[in-house]
């Protein structure tokens, strides 16, 4: 496991190599790194996989509010936020970086029991389980 910095050019697009310099170049970028660190090898999630969920839901912006009201990097609803409680066993603060990566984390990680697969556990993260189920 590892973390992909901005220098590195194996395969990345030039936007997102330059999404990546503006991420480490951020105040948050310690903090972010740390967070993804933590939540990858407690939680057995690969690192890269995170990465990639948070450059396409937020750009690596940790202040981002979606229209429907998705917080955070992750873009964690706050109703995901309050079911992901339980499984860490504490209320989460979506918009604390941290918890806000252990929230998406965790959610994904659920979803991977239920669907089996990594591709079909994304594809719930991003549209919902029910429509995974219901339409692939």
């Amino acid at each position: 496991m590892r973390w992909i910095s901005a220098g590195e050019t194996f395969g990345a697009s030039p936007a997102a190599q330059s999404l990546l310099a503006m991420f480490n170049a951020s105040p948050g970028y310690k903090v972010a790194k740390r967070a993804l660190h933590d939540a990858s090898r407690t939680h057995d999630i690969d690192i890269e996989l995170l990465q990639a969920v948070i450059e396409t839901e937020s750009g690596f912006d940790a202040q981002a509010i979606s229209p429907k009201g998705a917080v955070g990097m992750m873009q964690v609803m706050p109703d995901t936020g309050r079911w992901m409680r339980w499984y860490a066993g504490r209320p989460l603060r979506l918009r604390d970086t941290h918890d806000n990566v252990l929230a998406g984390m965790m959610t994904l990680r659920v979803l991977r029991s239920w669907t089996k697969h990594d591709n079909n556990a994304i594809a719930a993260y991003y549209q919902g389980l029910g429509a995974v189920r219901k339409h692939g």
